[in-house]
């Protein structure tokens, strides 16, 4: 299902940006924006990811215990992190 948005750019500066950087790629403005989005999202995703990983490492640090890739992928859906 397509979905229209209108993105007002304030920034002069930063609409010729994208122009610009839409060309070099030869992608459409709109594409570009997407693809832009949707890595965005991803990375947020994978420090979020990272950061569950950092704590379970130092759990792991201070009680020795362990936890199989079944154990932490539950823990990761339960708190939404993982798909």
């Amino acid at each position: 299902m397509s979905k229209k948005v209108t993105i007002e750019f304030k920034d002069a500066g930063l609409y010729k940006d994208l122009q610009q950087i839409a060309r070099l790629v030869k992608e459409p403005p709109e594409e570009l924006l997407q693809r832009a989005f949707k890595e965005w999202i991803q990375l947020r995703e994978d420090l979020e990811d990272a950061e569950a990983v950092r704590e379970a490492i130092e759990e792991y640090e201070r009680t020795g215990e362990t936890y199989t890739h079944d154990e932490i992928g539950k823990e990761l859906a339960k708190r939404g992190l993982s798909q």
